[in-house]
Formats: C-alpha cells, sequence, structure tokens
C-alpha cells in the first residue's frame, strides 16, 4: 500500500507574513490591510453560518 505525502498547510497569516519578508524594503502596511480583508472575510462567513441555521 502506498503512502502519500500530506501537504503542509499554510493560513492566509502565515501566507502574507512569509511573502512580507521577501521584500525587506516593506513597511507592512499592505499585509496589515490584506489581513485586515481576511479578518472581515472570516466574520462574514460566519454571520452567513449562523443565518443559515437560525433559518432551519
Amino acid at each position: 500500500m502506498p503512502i502519500y505525502a500530506v501537504p503542509a498547510i499554510t493560513t492566509v497569516q502565515q501566507h502574507i507574513l512569509q511573502e512580507q519578508k521577501r521584500f525587506p524594503g516593506a513597511s507592512g502596511e499592505f499585509s496589515w490591510l490584506l489581513s485586515g480583508i481576511t479578518m472581515a472575510t472570516k466574520m462574514i462567513q460566519a454571520k452567513g453560518r449562523r443565518a443559515r441555521l437560525s433559518d432551519r
């Protein structure tokens, strides 16, 4: 039976921080903006999930 390698999971936040390190002159403002968008998306998703549960 073959053994399959499981790829490492990288969160959006980890990816943003890893990519920021590639640019030493970066101020971090764009990374901060992307992090805020990611958080807002998660909040909207959670509210949508709760709304679907309350519709039942």
